[in-house]
């Protein structure tokens, strides 16, 4: 409706603007050629100096400049300005058409008056011959003053009636078209997933009933929804904390989903995964063949191989499922624990046999020796039982490692941590293991500083490690050499180690002798269980410390390992045990 109003008033106002501008056309065209009509006489007569003065007077009766130029276009008399200090005018466009015989009519800013002007010039002629031009002028301002009222006029007449009939069409919108209105907007704002909006309900008719029957179904939609969120967000939930990892591809053949699981084993942000082709996504030849033969395939594929960064063995299972959207959804389940453990186990067992092997073949060996007849020789049978008793008691070492070394890893091994000084704990020690050290004329050297902080741990513990990293420099070390047991303290706990001046271990060894039954191939000659390091490592790590060989030190090997320091004193006496465990 306001459109219609605007044209309507548009067409008004030209159609009275038009009819103004012809009326000022005429009126100014009337009254130069009654100015055309008196100057003629005057013209190029000795009255000529009297145009000026008949400018004036023509300008004051009919409100309007008055301009008469001759032939060449010079002025001759102007109501307004000295035609001495005018130039000529014969370049004036309503003046070229005048002089030409012609009407001419214009609008621009005057030179002169410095405001902007309609011009019309008509041509003076006398007895058929020409002799000039007379002009006339108004101002534009004039024009636009009476345009002005005439627009204020008809918009205003145009606002009165648009007015009323907004009035009108409010009264109406209000009784009939408003109800209508409010349930448009609620039904784009439940578009929009404001589930809460709703339509006023108002009384009586049918709006009423109809508003009242769009809430009840956004009430009922709203619940719908609220249960399929609830339901998705413990899907959701259960899919990203399922320790298998998830993978689901489009129809695209793009990741479209994965749990937390699956982006831990292909060693990626999910950020980088989703949306992507799986074949660039994952970058792994054996899961990209899995999801494409499941994809071609109506069964399940599985396959073991290794993925990721670090590497890690996954099972990976791939089902082909009938949902156009997402036809193929992978489970990858990490095995590499299981492998380890499956390892561990044949190790255990094939290490335990090798070391069993050996002492039972040798106890077997001698006894059917000594019931062959060697038993009625006394000195034999003597030597021979003397034998026999250093493979029981090789085999009970093994036994008891075995169970230290169970104890510990099953986490069943009591400390008793207390304040104590891991000097007094080395020096016992070195006791007890200098009478096999003298045979080799080992010089074993304590290097711990007097004033030392006490360290908290388990004595009987920490003297079993030590005892098991200097009885190993006894070993390896070649006659006349050196063997240190040193501490100091660094920051808040102590670093305790065994050095000794023999071969050393190799780099690619270092991190494997703490491993269960693993040896060196120099010392697969030694009777030793292989367990003596493993078990240390086990008893650092219940201290909270750690142990390891020290690869800056040469020459020899050097092992270290740390204790937490104590909060208070060590006691005065001498609590350290001398009792060693195997």
């Amino acid at each position: 409706m306001a459109g219609v109003f605007l044209l309507l008033g548009a067409y008004l106002v030209n159609y009275v603007q038009d009819l103004e501008r012809q009326e000022l056309r005429t009126r100014l065209e009337s009254q130069a050629w009654l100015v055309a009509l008196a100057a003629a006489p005057m013209i190029g007569t000795t009255e000529e100096p009297n145009l000026q003065e008949f400018a004036q007077d023509a300008a004051g009766q009919i409100d309007a400049r008055v301009t008469i130029v001759d032939q060449e276009g010079r002025v001759l008399g102007d109501s307004e300005a000295d035609p001495a200090t005018m130039e000529n005018h014969a370049d004036r466009p309503e003046v070229a058409a005048a002089l030409s015989g012609q009407i001419g009519e214009s609008s621009r800013p005057s030179d002169t008056l410095d405001r902007t002007l309609i011009y019309l010039a008509v041509p003076i002629v006398r007895d058929g011959e020409q002799l000039g031009a007379a002009r006339v002028a108004l101002p534009s301002d004039q024009f636009a003053g009476w345009l002005r009222n005439i627009v204020v006029a008809v918009v205003a007449a145009l606002g009165i009636a648009a007015l009323a009939i907004a009035a009108l069409s409010a009264i109406l919108a209000g009784v009939i078209t408003r109800p209508l209105s409010e349930l448009i907007q609620t039904a784009r704002r439940i578009a929009q997933g404001d589930l809460a909006a709703r339509a006023p309900e108002h009384a009586g008719g049918e709006i009423a009933e109809l508003s009242h029957a769009f809430n009840e179904m956004t009430t009922t939609l709203q619940a719908n929804i609220d249960a399929i969120e609830a339901e998705r967000a413990r899907l959701s939930a259960i899919v990203e904390h399922l320790t298998d990892g998830i993978l689901i591809v489009d129809d695209q053949g793009q990741l479209a989903l994965l749990n937390n699981a699956a982006e831990r084993l292909l060693g990626t942000p999910r950020d980088r995964l989703l949306n992507r082709p799986y074949a660039l996504a994952v970058r792994d030849h054996d899961l990209a063949e899995v999801i494409a033969q499941a994809h071609s395939g109506d069964e399940p594929v599985r396959r073991l191989f290794e993925i990721g960064q670090p590497r890690r063995y996954v099972e990976a299972v791939a089902y082909s499922i009938p949902h156009r959207a997402t036809p193929v959804v992978v489970i990858l389940r990490d095995v590499t624990e299981l492998r380890r453990t499956d390892m561990i186990r044949r190790d255990f067992v094939a290490n335990v046999s090798h070391e069993l092997r050996t002492p039972i073949a040798s106890l077997k060996a001698l006894v059917e020796t000594l019931l062959d007849g060697a038993l009625e020789d006394e000195e034999v049978a003597h030597e021979f039982l003397a034998r026999m008793e250093t493979e029981v008691d090789g085999l009970a070492r093994l036994v008891q490692d075995l169970l230290e070394l169970s104890r510990a890893e099953s986490g069943r091994l009591t400390l008793s941590p207390v304040a104590a000084d891991i000097r007094r704990v080395a020096e016992q020690v070195i006791a007890r293991l200098r009478t096999q050290a003298e045979p080799k004329k080992l010089d074993i050297r304590i290097e711990i500083p007097d004033g030392l902080p006490p360290g908290r741990f388990d004595p009987e513990r920490i003297e079993q490690v030590l005892v098991n990293l200097v009885h190993n420099a006894v070993k390896f070390t070649p006659p006349g050499g050196i063997i240190t047991v040193g501490a100091a303290a660094e920051d808040d706990h102590l670093v305790v180690w065994v050095a000794d001046t023999g071969p050393g271990v190799a780099p690619e060894d270092r991190d494997r002798i703490f491993e269960r039954f693993y040896k060196t191939d120099r010392s697969r000659a030694d009777a030793g269980t292989g367990l003596g390091l493993s078990i240390a490592r086990h008893l650092v790590e219940l201290h909270g410390g750690r142990i390891w060989v020290d690869g800056t030190a040469r020459p020899g090997t050097t092992i270290k390992f740390t204790l937490p320091l104590a909060l208070e004193p060590a006691p005065t006496g001498d609590s350290t045990p001398s009792a060693h465990r195997a």
